[in-house]
């Protein structure tokens, strides 16, 4: 076994490879901390352990290496299951959504758009970059993703650009998607998302309530 530092390096190492996109030195990074087995067996580790497996199979999927991500997500699943960990089934939950899309993807004809890497289910802004790029009931489920977790974590300017998205991937909730946008922004002082909304409603053709706001009628 790895002595703990060399194992807390190789933890480090992964998720800085996933912070700037790396997912294949994130696997790399991962795997031997994912499969150590006196690791696996010490029991005052099984959350951090849980969340390392949770890392190593969000690396796999980015990565669209999904025949070991699905071995990796079920045992990740089973981990935080163990701990009631609620946002870590959430997680495993969201990555599986995206291993699904990413199959399909693979499976249906190519698209004119050179397809991009496989989103983060546990990065807002990548699920939010990725549902920019998808359209309809695609985009609109990258963004349900990327609200949830924002809102779990109080990420205003995410919680806000995917209700943008959803507004946009379904025109019918525009209103009061944009209604509920604009309340929000305004309600944390962020301008620039106030702005935003606001171009958001003069291309959907949504009214928005008239308040002076950062020197302009909203």
């Amino acid at each position: 076994m790895p002595d703990a530092d060399a194992l807390a390096d190789a933890v480090k190492r992964g998720v800085d490879a996933l912070r700037r996109g790396d997912a294949t030195a994130a696997v790399d990074a991962l795997h031997v901390v994912a499969h150590d087995e006196a690791f696996a067996a010490a029991q005052d580790l099984v959350d951090v352990r849980a969340r390392v497996l949770v890392l190593y199979a969000q690396a796999l999927v980015t990565s669209e290496r999904l025949e070991e991500a699905q071995p990796a997500m079920v045992e990740a699943l089973r981990a935080v299951k163990r701990l009631d960990d609620d946002d870590g089934v959430a997680a495993v939950r969201a990555l599986q959504q995206v291993a699904n899309h990413t199959r399909t993807k693979k499976r249906a004809p190519p698209a004119s758009i050179t397809p991009r890497q496989a989103p983060s289910p546990d990065d807002a802004e990548a699920l939010l970059s990725s549902a920019n790029l998808a359209t309809g009931e695609d985009a609109a489920r990258l963004a349900e993703q990327a609200f949830a977790l924002a809102v779990s974590r109080g990420s205003v300017r995410e919680e806000v650009l995917a209700r943008l998205v959803l507004a946009k991937s379904r025109p019918h909730t525009a209103a009061d998607q944009l209604g509920a946008a604009l309340r929000r922004a305004r309600g944390a002082d962020e301008f620039t998302l106030v702005g935003a909304v606001v171009r958001a409603a003069e291309l959907a053709g949504v009214p928005l309530p008239p308040e002076p706001y950062a020197g302009r009628d909203v």
